[in-house]
């Protein structure tokens, strides 16, 4: 089986990214340098995102999804996992690669699927954005590409995910991500995953 999976120590489950900035449709320029606010200060153009194995595995994966058989590897990797987040790094950059997803996110009902994205307003790409939202087990999050902007409006729509400098959730339905107060890791938090919690508040960091 040639699919790539990682597994962050953040996260309570596998993962598949591609590399941050070239694969982040409106992130950069053409010297791929980043124009939004919040991918300025992105970490997957940090730390051991730079090591030449992490580099490499998601350079394969960015030739490898186009293949006949990718779709059946994915859903083979993912197998009878509960979790399964997509894009740690790197984001959904043309509507062939929404459409294989939505095949293996259907695929694999058992598995409760995260997607955050910020190609959320590329018509092409968003209709399929909007199918994978419509699937039980997948939660497509848009991500604000602005910093401290709450992105209520979104919300009505979408479920979200943003960063904050400062903030405090007085609702519900918005969760703080605990991961920084907990040694960096999600423990037993499963909000991004959770179709009833509307907005996911990151800090800048």
């Amino acid at each position: 089986m040639l699919v790539k999976l990682s597994r962050t120590s953040k996260m309570p489950c596998k993962s598949w990214s591609l590399e941050a900035r070239t694969t982040c449709p409106g992130s950069v320029d053409p010297k791929t340098k980043a124009v939004w606010p919040v991918c300025q200060s992105c970490y997957a153009t940090k730390g051991f995102y730079h090591m030449p194995n992490t580099k490499k595995q998601r350079e394969f994966n960015r030739d490898h999804w186009v293949v006949d058989g990718w779709i059946d590897e994915m859903v083979a990797s993912i197998g009878t996992d509960e979790y399964f987040r997509w894009f740690d790094s790197g984001d959904i950059y043309t509507p062939r690669l929404a459409k294989k997803i939505y095949s293996v996110v259907r695929l694999t009902p058992n598995t409760k699927h995260w997607i955050p994205t910020k190609s959320w307003d590329i018509p092409k790409i968003r209709k399929w954005l909007d199918l994978l939202n419509g699937l039980s087990n997948c939660v497509v999050r848009f991500s604000n590409k602005e910093i401290d902007d709450t992105c209520f409006e979104m919300t009505h729509y979408w479920s979200a995910v943003t960063t904050h400098k400062n903030f405090s959730t007085p609702f519900p339905n918005i969760k703080g991500c605990p991961a920084y107060t907990q040694e960096g890791k999600c423990g037993d938090c499963r909000a991004c995953w959770d179709k009833n919690v509307d907005l996911i508040v990151y800090p800048l960091h």
